[in-house]
């Protein structure tokens, strides 16, 4: 099954920010993405064991620099990105 993943606004912009800094500041700004695409995969395919449970159905997963969590809505087919924190 195939999980559509949706990233909410604040997961979103968190994401961005560090993308427009890095490229700002001369660093990885492609770290950025290959960690999205990463995490979008693992999501999207496998969101039930990818990164470590929480309260509830609720998850964190980590693909460097990038820490999100999220949450796996398996009867509806959907996986709710929640927030996404910059770890460096």
């Amino acid at each position: 099954m195939t999980y559509r993943v949706v990233w909410t606004n604040r997961a979103f912009d968190v994401t961005r920010l560090a993308f427009f800094r890095a490229w700002e500041m001369g660093g990885d700004h492609a770290a950025i993405d290959r960690a999205l695409a990463d995490l979008n995969g693992q999501l999207a395919t496998d969101p039930l064991t990818f990164g470590e449970s929480r309260d509830g159905n609720e998850r964190i997963g980590f693909q460097r620099p990038l820490v999100v969590q999220f949450e796996p809505y398996p009867a509806r087919g959907v996986v709710i990105v929640y927030d996404a924190y910059v770890r460096t």
